[in-house]
């Protein structure tokens, strides 16, 4: 029952966007929200046998109370705990402090992307319709800067701010909500310290129940990839209405650089790679999405856009 119940936080989300949203970039925040939620149901109801059995080793019953999950559906992290660090006391300035700073970061990611990346894709696109690769190219790197700006902006405002602040009301101890990603000379350390929740989240409840049962670390590594990557396509590919796997794809190709990149590991040409990989990456996604929402293409792949992609890559 629980586990039905934490699936259909995420699926019935999903529906009512699909049926009912006009608003891509609200579907795409409605559809986050729900999968936080469904994570943190499923690791509720999968942290409950080992801490009985515990409890039951020292001759006493674990029961949750409902102070305790309303306190985990709320904190910043996605692994539940009958105990978390704690902090004493509320700075209230330094939320204050935050919550301004949040506020000013956001009105930054919307003047940059009205102001730069709304031209750039729009400029971009009639390229597109002639399927010009050497334009195309010019395109994703005009947009490629103010992406990355925002990209920035966005990832200060969530993991920095936003669980910080959440952290702070809640006198939550445990602020480590990412490691030094931007060093990082392989794009595996990437994944591993950029979303430190997500993470964690991964290796509780995918990669080591997998190893438990005998599924080999590298088979299991690249399980919760992909299950990473299948709800990076449902969170975009809904809101859409764009089935093409291009999310999909776009993150099993990192599959690839983690592998490429791990003889790179310590050195500055594997950080030069990581940084190259995330600054060209992601506006060729947004792109290519854009260019199809624009257009009102949406539906599964079809044989115009096999066309269109071969005649893009030069193969054609």
């Amino acid at each position: 029952l629980a586990q039905t119940n934490a699936i259909a936080s995420f699926v019935l989300p999903a529906t009512l966007v699909w049926l009912y949203s006009a608003s891509p970039v609200g579907a795409v925040l409605s559809l986050l929200t729900a999968t936080v939620t469904m994570m943190k149901l499923v690791s509720f109801s999968a942290s409950l046998p080992s801490l009985r059995s515990a409890s039951e080793a020292k001759d006493n019953q674990y029961m949750p109370t409902v102070k305790h999950y309303i306190f985990f559906m709320f904190a910043p992290t996605m692994i539940y705990s009958p105990t978390y660090p704690r902090s004493e006391r509320i700075r209230r300035r330094w939320v204050f402090n935050r919550f301004v700073e949040f506020a000013f970061i956001w009105f930054g990611i919307v003047f940059v992307t009205v102001q730069y990346i709304s031209p750039g894709l729009k400029n971009t696109l009639h390229t597109l319709d002639q399927v010009n690769a050497p334009k195309f190219v010019e395109g994703v790197v005009k947009i490629a800067v103010p992406n990355f700006v925002v990209w920035i902006l966005g990832f200060y405002a969530i993991f920095h701010l936003y669980l910080n602040i959440f952290a702070e009301l809640l006198c939550f101890g445990d602020r480590q909500f990412y490691k030094d990603w931007w060093n990082a000379t392989t794009v595996e350390y990437f994944w591993k310290s950029w979303n430190l929740p997500v993470h964690q989240w991964m290796v509780a409840h995918v990669y080591i129940p997998l190893v438990r049962v005998g599924v080999g670390k590298k088979v299991a590594s690249l399980a919760a990839f992909a299950l990473s990557a299948v709800f990076h396509e449902i969170i975009v590919s809904v809101p859409f209405r764009n089935f093409k796997l291009l999310a999909f794809g776009g993150m099993m190709g990192q599959v690839v650089l983690i592998e490429a990149t791990k003889p790179l590991k310590g050195k500055q040409a594997g950080n030069v790679v990581f940084w190259l990989s995330i600054i060209l990456g992601q506006p060729l996604i947004v792109l290519l999405y854009f260019r199809d929402y624009m257009k009102g293409l949406s539906g599964p792949w079809t044989e115009a856009d096999t066309k269109f992609y071969t005649k893009l890559l030069g193969f054609e």
